[in-house]
């Protein structure tokens, strides 16, 4: 497993500095670390080095290993996660034939010898992504520098703990029981079984009210972006993290909090604004490198489904026919966030949330960041809390669900007559409309709600149906290869 595998390896925090440098990531703080010379104890000496230690994980998130190669290292948090459950889902299909991963993937025939590559890529980049929090962890209480305030630690065990539930939620939906690594001690991590579901969840929901209580309400961010994470954005997780769990009471609160600052979230009238880098209804963005050739200014979701010609290349990813035929009439989310593909006179729909694809180049500043979080999910958590919680109060559900409508066109609201059910398909509705080729949203719900099977066993390219053992991915075997103590998912 990944988290073997990195304590094999010596990677210190000299290491995410280094990262750092080699994306151009100064502007996040205008700071400019002294690369390859700080070792671990030296890097938590002031405020300026542990802070650029923590940037390092943010540019390895969104950016690779080694982003100076222009292929890169693909990762769970570099648009794979939306593109994979995407597939997997039925909001894409795949429109070759010369990637068999990609292909097993869109008709649900995964094994682990052809996906075993997918698995490596989801399961490496987040369990890279939790060894670098770790280390950040471990640092900060082995650290007694003066020069590194009590400010400082309380923001950065924060930003690290955040970013070590958000990796272990998405791989919790991923994979199933997971190896719950805690530590950079290679003498624990290396024989590490798999914890239950139910506690790499409890990790997840300690870490995140932890990090509540460390977070500045302000983006901590200098360049004024909303790229690292304050305290709105753990709540935000935490009530995702809370509905999942069917825990509706914690979820409905921290939706409310979050929801409730209108001063610094709100819809974007314009639905093409949604994304952008000043997006009042994100919140939380990852800031991705710009010299990386040939995605440049191109968001990684972008690059990867638009191409270098959104409306003439031979593209490999469309919006499925079961996607584009649950659009209302008249629904502005089919108008601005799909558009038309034409190659070798054969007409697509693609995907059109993210603008920008290869042929944007240019070192400059982008116009658009992935989006992990953004206001629209949290106006959906709380109908959904407020209907299914103790409230059970299905007005006000549908109040969220219609502001959601009203900004996508659809301004005749959703009558209160509506039973509850029917409430609740229209919430299922819009998270399906409203969030689709977002971080696994659609799979997800369909897993967590029970219809995963029935959905997309009923899915012509997806038959026959092999098994619902194919809603967790394979393991990647080279990790049940070095650790005895894991075993791989069933039926596979």
């Amino acid at each position: 497993m990944q988290s073997i595998k990195y304590s094999t390896r010596i990677f210190t925090m000299a290491a995410l500095l280094t990262i750092t440098a080699a994306t151009g990531c100064k502007k996040l703080l205008e700071l400019e670390p002294k690369v390859g010379t700080l070792v671990t104890p030296l890097v938590f000496a002031s405020n300026e080095q542990a802070e650029s230690a923590m940037i390092g994980v943010y540019t390895k998130l969104i950016n690779g290993s080694n982003p100076n190669l222009s292929s890169g290292d693909k990762g769970f948090a570099m648009g794979a996660t939306s593109l994979v459950f995407a597939l997997n889902a039925d909001e894409y299909q795949y429109g070759r034939t010369d990637l068999l991963s990609f292909y097993k993937i869109y008709t649900n025939k995964l094994n682990k010898e052809e996906n075993g590559n997918v698995s490596a890529i989801l399961w490496n980049s987040a369990y890279d992504c939790i060894y670098g929090c770790n280390a950040i962890l471990e640092g900060i209480d082995a650290s007694t520098a003066q020069p590194f305030t009590q400010a400082m630690r309380m923001q950065l065990k924060g930003e690290s703990k955040f970013l070590r539930a958000f990796s272990y939620f998405n791989l919790v939906n991923m994979f199933g029981d997971l190896p719950l690594a805690l530590t950079i001690d290679f003498n624990v991590t290396r024989s590490l079984s798999r914890s239950s579901v139910d506690k790499v969840y409890e990790q997840i929901i300690a870490d995140l009210k932890d990090a509540i209580a460390m977070l500045p309400e302000e983006y901590p961010s200098k360049s004024g972006g909303r790229v690292r994470v304050n305290k709105a954005v753990a709540k935000a997780l935490l009530a995702r993290v809370s509905l999942y769990r069917k825990d509706y009471v914690p979820a409905l609160q921290m939706a409310n909090e979050v929801i409730g600052e209108t001063g610094k979230y709100w819809l974007e009238a314009d639905l093409n604004n949604a994304f952008t880098t000043q997006s009042h209804e994100a919140i939380w963005q990852l800031q991705h490198s710009t010299v990386i050739s040939p995605r440049y200014s191109a968001t990684p979701e972008g690059a990867t489904l638009l191409g270098v010609s959104a409306e003439t290349a031979n593209l490999a990813f469309f919006v499925s026919p079961q996607l584009l035929n649950v659009f209302e009439a008249g629904d502005q989310r089919r108008v601005n966030w799909i558009i038309d593909n034409t190659y070798d006179q054969i007409t697509r729909q693609i995907p059109y949330k993210y603008k920008k694809g290869e042929a944007s180049q240019g070192a400059g500043s982008p116009d658009e960041y992935s989006t992990p979080i953004r206001l629209s999910e949290l106006l959906l958590i709380r109908a959904e809390a407020l209907l299914l919680g103790p409230s059970a109060d299905k007005n006000a559900a549908l109040d969220d669900v219609n502001e959601i409508r009203n900004r996508a066109g659809l301004t005749t609201p959703l009558p209160y007559s509506l039973s509850n059910d029917e409430v609740l398909q229209a919430i299922m509705h819009e998270r399906q409309v409203e969030l689709f080729g977002e971080w696994g949203h659609r799979f997800f719900d369909l897993k967590r709600t029970g219809k995963a099977a029935a959905v997309l066993s009923a899915i012509p390219a997806k038959q026959p149906w092999l098994g619902d053992y194919q809603l967790l991915f394979p393991l990647p075997p080279d990790e049940i290869t070095r650790n005895p103590n894991l075993n791989q998912n069933p039926k596979y």
